[in-house]
Parts: structure tokens; sequence; C-alpha cells
């Protein structure tokens, strides 16, 4: 009994999680400038930026809203961010551009682009991916640093 009353409130739990994490995000696209606030506290875009090289072309893979992808620009020579949704793509391009960015509509399993990066970037993508193993091996040969 007491383990079904746990499996429950852990569920719920989950749920509040989700809910929340996903509220936060709505309301910080308005408030924050699109960021959600687990970036702007944690120096999220930071432990990018600090492993790219000025040199370096850039793979966004899953970038969302275009935010780290120009973060990463301030110091890379390239990025390019590819990300399924259309609509966050449409706010990149209009929040998020420099003359060294390309921003990219695609399912990352199937449409990569037909080109080398020196880093390819999976920020919070993986956990979205099915066949995970297979696209990492399918990836790997695009970027020596991933």
């Amino acid at each position: 009994m007491k383990q079904k009353i746990y499996k429950i409130l852990t569920k719920f739990a989950l749920k509040l999680h989700d809910f929340s994490y996903k509220l936060a995000s709505r309301l910080a696209i308005k408030v924050e400038g699109g960021l959600h606030p687990k970036h702007r506290l944690m120096n999220y875009h930071k432990f990018f930026v600090d492993n790219i090289e000025a040199r370096d072309t850039v793979l966004d893979i899953g970038g969302r809203n275009g935010a780290l992808a120009y973060d990463v620009a301030k110091k890379a020579k390239k990025v390019v961010g590819i990300d399924l949704n259309k609509e966050n793509i449409k706010i990149a391009k209009e929040n998020y551009l420099f003359s060294n960015i390309e921003y990219l509509v695609g399912d990352v399993t199937k449409d990569l682009p037909n080109q080398k990066f020196d880093v390819i970037i999976l920020s919070n993508v993986l956990e979205y991916i099915e066949n995970r193993i297979e696209f990492l091996n399918k990836i790997k040969n695009l970027a020596p640093k991933i």
C-alpha cells in the first residue's frame, strides 16, 4: 500500500515539475527575452562559450529560440543552428541574428547539414531523440568535439 502511494505521489510530483518548468519557459519568453531562468541563474551559456575557440564552426542542434547560438556566435567563426520547430527558428531569426549565424528548420535525425564542424552542441536534445545511439553514431563524424 505504501509503495502504491509513493508511486502516485512521484507521478504527481513529476507532472507538477513538468508543468512548472513549462510555465517558467513561457513566462520567460515574455519577461526574460526568451531565456529560461536556468540559463541566467546558472550561467548556462558560459559553459558552451568557454569550450569553443574563435576559429570554430559550430553546429547547435535543437537550439530552440537561438539564444545559445547567439552567445556562441559572439566568439565562434560560424554557427549553424538547427531546430525541428519552425516557430523556434522564426523567433531565433527575429531576436538572435548575427552575420555569422545561419538558422535551419530540420529534423536532425534526417536533415543534418552536409558539412563538417569543429564543435557540435547538444543542449537538452538527446532526451527528445528516440534512437540516441544511432543518432550519436551518425553525428560523430561531423565534428571532433561534441
